[in-house]
């Protein structure tokens, strides 16, 4: 029989995936743990759409096929342990609840463990649930049936290999720090170590150069890329267990052998430095503070002015800086951000590898990249708001309201053009300026205002409520729909988008009646926000369910 103490642990630790003590009062995060998945499914189905539409596929296809999808669920799982990698170990609260109550340390690791892993399983399975079962059939030597199982076989052994890799990687990472480094110096740096991770991640899954030929392959020069790539490593002991119709390379044993040796040392690597840090954590957490104060230099001293957009503003910065979880989340939309800008900038360079020359350098594929960068940074500020520091701010800001709603909805809106169009703008007006002639970019500069502005307009609807104050309602919005709006409305959108600008950026007059007609849209915006805001009568602190059932206010007695 399964221990109760663990049965009630697991369930605890698997459902704080988002912290309860933010969570508002009817908030689920299974929800939110099903959106996710239906997620990764949505995307598997997506990897599947060629296999579906083509019904076969050539040998060099298959091959780089299946390194993408062990690559991509080698990221998955690898984004996924350093964003959660706090859930691997006991916190301050678990170390306060857990120590005076009779549950041994194997309890928590075991509980701990297996709520960790039962996420990644989840996201793994679903991610690779349609392409793991059609993409196998055509990955096999042969047509027989020994062959297809032992493709599958071979495709989601793989896959479990590469996914314990990363996640005995990530681990090893954190504890090693911890071990390393005091543990209010590592409160302070692991939000740095988990961005620098998440950098490095993507920047590997997008830069990474196609080796999967068999000329590639047998370049010597490709092999010192090929030691540093570790999904080359898991791609070859995939190819190693799978078969060829003819001897095996000896490219894939030496790929496969590297594959082992990694997957033991990262497994030995989190074995020892995990109890270790079982061994240690519980102490430490309790005997150590949490925080400790900066140095007095660093101190930024209390401004003598009661405007609430200062104080929204200089809110909203220190949440950002201070919060060791808001950072990890923002540095994650960034660098997804970014990965989907060097990916669109690939892809439309390889599409239009020529520009016109009656603009000098410009090329509507940077045009874009800038469009979608603002596009995307006003996306995961705007989502990342909704999620409070902690429940107490807000009763920092009930107390002090002495001013209509309104007025702090406004300085929500100064908030987020400061802190979102305003660094995208001046980061893409410095790089514009030294790639264009000043008159292009000061023009391109002068659209992307205005695109910006009207963006936070449009993330303003609705947004009834002070950025990190209000408690959290896990799943309240749709991530699928979110997804599929992204991929198929906005990126042809801003492509057209592009194209329309780099053909009126050398038309003065028409330039100037398409920026007229986006002030335009930008007043109509502000002026809606306006009147569907001013008659608020609070500001929301406490997200709710919309009521399954809406009355009419209907007197009987007066009909």
């Amino acid at each position: 029989m399964i221990n109760p103490q663990f049965r009630v642990l697991f369930r605890v630790f698997l459902l704080r995936v988002v912290d309860l003590e933010i969570l508002a009062a009817e908030g689920d995060p299974v929800k939110l743990l099903g959106q996710f998945a239906a997620l990764f499914a949505a995307i598997s189905l997506l990897f599947s759409l060629p296999l579906i539409v083509m019904g076969q596929s050539d040998p060099e296809f298959s091959r780089e096929t299946a390194h993408f999808l062990i690559a991509t669920t080698m990221l998955v799982v690898g984004l996924l342990s350093v964003l959660n990698w706090d859930a691997a170990v006991p916190d301050r609260i678990d170390a306060f609840v857990l120590s005076p109550l009779p549950v041994t340390l194997r309890t928590i690791f075991l509980a701990k463990l297996s709520a960790f892993t039962s996420l990644l399983g989840l996201a793994v399975l679903a991610l690779n649930v349609f392409s793991g079962l059609l993409w196998p059939l055509y990955f096999a030597a042969s047509a027989s049936p020994v062959a297809l199982i032992r493709s599958f076989a071979a495709y989601w052994i793989t896959i479990l290999i590469a996914s314990c890799f990363m996640f005995f990687f990530v681990l090893t990472l954190r504890e090693l720090a911890t071990q390393l480094l005091p543990y209010q110096l590592f409160l302070r740096v692991s939000a740095w170590i988990q961005m620098t991770a998440i950098c490095l991640f993507l920047g590997t899954y997008i830069l990474e150069p196609s080796l999967e030929s068999p000329q590639a392959l047998a370049t010597p020069a490709n092999h010192k890329l090929l030691e540093y790539l570790p999904s080359y490593w898991f791609w070859g002991l995939f190819q190693q267990l799978n078969g060829t119709s003819g001897p095996m390379p000896a490219v894939y044993v030496w790929l496969g052998g590297r594959a082992w040796i990694a997957l033991a040392i990262a497994a030995v690597g989190a074995a020892a430095m995990w109890t270790l840090c079982y061994r240690r954590s519980l102490r430490k957490i309790i005997e150590e503070p949490s925080i400790v104060s900066g140095p007095p230099w660093f101190r930024v001293p209390p401004l003598p002015c009661d405007s609430p957009v200062i104080g929204i503003t200089l809110f909203c910065f220190y949440t950002l800086m201070r919060s060791r979880f808001h950072r990890v989340i923002l540095s994650f939309y960034l660098g997804a951000g970014l990965a989907l800008v060097l990916v669109y900038i690939h892809v439309l360079s390889l599409l239009n590898p020529i520009s016109p020359v009656n603009t000098a350098t410009v090329s509507t594929t940077y045009l874009g990249a800038s469009i979608l960068m603002m596009s995307l940074v006003i996306a995961g500020v705007r989502i990342l708001v909704g999620i409070p520091i902690t429940l107490q701010a807000n009763w920092t800001f009930r107390t002090a309201a002495i001013r209509a709603p309104i007025a702090y909805l406004r300085a929500t809106r100064t908030a987020l053009l400061l802190l979102t169009v305003l660094p995208v703008w001046l980061g893409s007006g410095t790089v514009f300026s030294m790639l264009w002639p000043w008159r292009l970019a000061l023009a391109h500069q002068v659209v992307l205002l205005f695109l910006g502005m009207i963006l936070i307009e449009f993330s303003l609807y609705r947004l009834h409520k002070i950025p990190f104050t209000c408690s959290y309602m896990p799943g309240k919005g749709n991530l699928q729909f979110v997804f599929w709006a992204f991929a198929l409305i906005l990126l042809p959108l801003i492509n057209t988008a592009a194209r329309f600008e780099f053909a009126l950026l050398d038309r003065p007059i028409a330039l100037c009646l398409a920026v007229t007609f986006l002030a335009i849209i930008l007043v109509c915006a502000r002026t809606f926000n306006h009147v569907t805001t001013k008659d608020i009568k609070e500001i929301r602190f406490d997200e709710v369910l919309e009521p399954e059932i809406v009355g009419l206010h209907l007197d009987r007695s007066q009909s």
